[in-house]
C-alpha cells in the first residue's frame, strides 16, 4: 500500500508523510489555543501579569517540540520509491 504524503504549502520540495503533517497541524491548533488562554479579554488585562512558573512554561515549549520531533522524524520514504 502507498502511504499518503502531503506537499507543505509555498514549498514544492518538502514532502510529509500523512501521519506527520496532520501532527503538525495539531501542534498549530495547540499553538493558537496557547496563544488565545493568555491573551487579554479586555483593554483593562493588556498590562496584567500572567503568573506562570518557569516550570510550567518549559513543560509547553518541551511538549511541543518533542511533539515537532516525532512529527518531523520520517521513516526514509520519499513520494514515489
Amino acid at each position: 500500500m502507498e502511504s499518503e504524503h502531503h506537499v507543505l504549502p509555498g514549498c514544492d520540495s518538502i514532502h510529509l508523510p500523512a501521519d506527520s503533517y496532520y501532527e503538525l497541524l495539531q501542534i498549530r491548533d495547540q499553538l493558537l489555543l496557547h496563544a488565545r488562554c493568555i491573551a487579554p479579554i479586555t483593554h483593562e488585562e493588556d498590562d496584567a501579569t500572567l503568573d506562570l512558573t518557569r516550570n510550567m512554561l518549559a513543560d509547553c515549549f518541551q511538549q511541543l517540540a518533542q511533539r515537532l520531533a516525532r512529527a518531523l522524524e520520517t521513516d526514509g520514504d520519499e513520494p514515489g520509491d
